[in-house]
């Protein structure tokens, strides 16, 4: 296998659509006008797209690149599966896989490369297993047709275990994208938009780039991983429950009686139903760590 290189200067998921420079240096001017549209500082400020393009965000050149997913090997056109892939350095867009990154064929033309990590299109940070808990999610999603947001793995769909209770079962189509959970940082509580950090150990946790790199939340949800939280590819959450005191929808965790009356947590600290439906205990969904 060829060699990768250590450390290109500059980034290498963005390239400025005025000079065309590659790897890109320093803040990207995003139109906000024409979707993924970009510009280095010295087209940024020079005025010639700001009538056509402009007015533009500036991203700071400290912001992390997110994963790549779903990236097709331009080498054999297969899809890049096993989360690892090698960028050229020379020419942007360019990726390659491991078996065509080692055959050298591409180096003298494209190289060098630079091996990243790349998201597997098996893999899906947008669900979570109610059988098992697997997360992150691998393989064949099974949605029930009659409890809404209640999923499985194809190992616990086989068992048939919810076959009665929640079944038919339904196949979820993969994901074009690697897609996440419209979502608050759960560090600080603002709204994620643009390169946020996916838990791989805590499902529907997320923080914003500056609550990462504070190391606060490194115990509970580490490693976390940069994705990108696009507005217009974000879906809500589907709930876990229905509480049978106020009919809301529960996101997270429940108080559930022994023969299976729900409430939600307002419910709960209200007290009224504790006479009549009494004792509940809390029944998480997801450790107190994965809430929205």
């Amino acid at each position: 296998m060829s060699a990768a290189t250590t450390q290109p200067i500059g980034r290498l998921d963005t390239q400025c659509d005025g000079c065309q420079l590659f790897p890109f240096v320093g803040p990207i001017f995003c139109s906000t006008r024409v979707a993924g549209f970009v510009l280095c500082t010295a087209c940024g400020t020079s005025g010639k797209w700001t009538p056509s393009h402009g007015p533009f965000d500036i991203v700071p050149d400290d912001q992390p690149a997110s994963l790549r997913s779903n990236a097709t090997c331009n080498g054999c056109s297969r899809v890049i599966d096993d989360g690892v892939g090698f960028v050229s350095t020379t020419t942007f867009d360019f990726a390659l896989c491991r078996t065509c990154e080692g055959s050298q064929k591409w180096t003298a033309t494209h190289g060098p490369f630079e091996r990243q990590q790349f998201l597997s299109p098996d893999v899906r940070f947008d669900a979570q297993c109610d059988g098992c808990q697997m997360f992150p999610f691998v393989g064949t999603l099974f949605s029930s047709s009659r409890v809404a947001g209640f999923v499985l793995c194809a190992g616990c769909h086989r068992t048939d275990k919810w076959q009665h209770s929640h079944g038919p079962f339904n196949v979820v189509p993969p994901a074009s994208s690697h897609v996440v959970l419209d979502s608050q940082c759960d560090g600080c509580s603002h709204m994620l938009d643009g390169v946020g950090y996916v838990s791989t150990k805590h499902f529907n946790f997320h923080l914003c780039v500056a609550c990462e790199r504070s190391g606060k939340w490194m115990e509970d949800g580490a490693p976390f991983l940069p994705m990108e939280f696009r507005r217009d590819e974000q879906r809500m959450p589907l709930p876990k429950a229905i509480c049978h005191g106020c009919d809301a929808k529960i996101y997270t965790f429940v108080s559930k009686n022994a023969v299976g009356f729900t409430i939600c947590g307002a419910c709960d600290l209200s007290g009224k139903y504790e006479l009549l439906h009494g004792p509940f205990h809390d029944e998480f969904y997801w450790t107190l760590g994965k809430l929205i």
